[in-house]
């Protein structure tokens, strides 16, 4: 499927890390996802039921980064899953950014499901 909705760079607070130390606090990350899906219909009769809602996919993933979580692949794997439970979306590719090492822009994870 060639149709895409995306939602770029989501901030998200969340408590994420190896050590417990770094879990203490929470961290920002960004994440962004693309959802592989059919909007020929949604787009011909202007119809959000037939396609994703993203609001509703932003939400989820709020709720998602309340849960504490040791590594960003756990996290990119729950949003994947999460977004995957949506009957119209077909495939996702989720990204996931953290900010923590030094010296680096952002360090990240990208996942393709399924």
């Amino acid at each position: 499927m060639n149709d895409s909705i995306s939602i770029v760079e989501l901030e998200v607070m969340t408590q994420i890390g190896i050590g417990e130390e770094e879990r203490k606090t929470k961290q920002k990350l960004l994440i962004s996802v693309d959802m592989f899906l059919d909007t020929l219909q949604a787009g011909k009769q202007d119809d959000l039921n037939l396609s994703v809602d993203y609001s509703v996919i932003s939400n989820k993933i709020n709720k998602l980064a309340k849960e504490e979580r040791r590594t960003i692949e756990s996290f990119a794997e729950d949003i994947a899953k999460k977004i995957l439970e949506e009957e119209a979306v077909d495939s996702v590719n989720v990204e996931v950014k953290k900010f923590i090492m030094p010296n680096t822009k952002h360090v990240s994870v990208s996942i393709k499901r399924p």
